[in-house]
This record gives C-alpha cells, sequence and structure tokens, in this order.
C-alpha cells in the first residue's frame, strides 16, 4: 500500500501523517525482523554448544567403559592391573593382533597421555568389592564433576563431593 491515497492530495496534512506512519511502520518490521534473527542465532549457538558438550560426555563415557574392558582383560591374563599406559597400549596390541589399534582405542590412550583420563595403574582386584572402588577418572572431575571408572567396570557421573567419598582401588604398593 502507498504510502498515501489519492484522496490525499487534497489534504497535505493528512498525506505527511501517512507517510510517517508508513515509514515508522517500515522501521518497526526491520527491528522485529533483526530481533526475531539475533534470537534465533542465540538459539542455534546454544543447541550447538549442548550438542558439544552432549558428544564429549558419550565420548568420555564409552573411552572409560573400553578402557575398563581392556583393564579387567589385562588383570584376568596378568593377575594385576597395568604398570602403565605402555604396558595398556602393547597388551591391547598384541590382543588385537593382525587388526589396526581401532580409532576408539586411540582416543583412550590419548585421553590419557594427555592428562584428562587419570588411571590408578598396577590395581589388585582381589579381596575388596569392586564396585566401591575408583580405577580411574576424568581430570575435571575433581574440580567440576565427571565420568569415574570404577573398578567393577562401571561407569557413572559423579560430582567431586562424590568423587572425593569414593576410595581408589588398592594396588601393588599398597
Amino acid at each position: 500500500m502507498a504510502p498515501w491515497e489519492a484522496s490525499d492530495l487534497l489534504n497535505p496534512e493528512l498525506s505527511l501523517q501517512s507517510a510517517r506512519l508508513e515509514e515508522r511502520r517500515r522501521i518497526l518490521r526491520r527491528n522485529v525482523f533483526s530481533v526475531s534473527c539475533v534470537i534465533l542465532l542465540m538459539g542455534l549457538l546454544v543447541a550447538t554448544r549442548w550438542s558439544r558438550d552432549h558428544a564429549r560426555q558419550k565420548l568420555a563415557e564409552s573411552g572409560f567403559r573400553l578402557l575398563g574392558i581392556h583393564y579387567h582383560n589385562y588383570h584376568f591374563e596378568h593377575g594385576r592391573g597395568p604398570r602403565s599406559l605402555s604396558d595398556l597400549e602393547s597388551f591391547v596390541a598384541h590382543e588385537e593382533a593382525g587388526t589396526l589399534v581401532r580409532p576408539e582405542d586411540e582416543y583412550v590412550f590419548a585421553m590419557i597421555r594427555e592428562g584428562k583420563f587419570v588411571v590408578v595403574w598396577e590395581a589388585v582386584f582381589d579381596g575388596e568389592p569392586l564396585g566401591e572402588r575408583i580405577l580411574g577418572y576424568e581430570t575435571r572431575a575433581t574440580e567440576r564433576g565427571g565420568f569415574v571408572l570404577l573398578a567393577d567396570g562401571f561407569v557413572d557421573y559423579c560430582t567431586p563431593s562424590q568423587l572425593s567419598a569414593i576410595p581408589e582401588i588398592a594396588t601393588i604398593d599398597k
């Protein structure tokens, strides 16, 4: 619709008011559109961040499950936990001889090397309830909470206070 009508030509003041009103409407529509775009972008950013956090949590959880499987297999073969990451890596490489090292294994080993996963080395599973002992945890779990690998292979999310209440599993030295 034009900012003025043909009959408005007879009344210039009415024509000016109509033009001003139309200009205000145009500005309002533009502002509403701009605000809508900003809200949409903010929603996308929040969703992206949530999905990244969720993916990181799932990777950490599955990484600890895999670590628990490898650790228990090592303990079954040797009667004790591995002395270090290199012991565990060579055991996994031998266990999967003839196949490529899986990306999941590399992810777990990288997290340990980078200090993002803490592991209790040389654990002994004899004589104590395994579910009440820590075998490994995310480094950030001590400050912000994170995943914990219990000695029975169960992976759980713990707050810092929950983590401090669970003892580590016994080791050869203890």
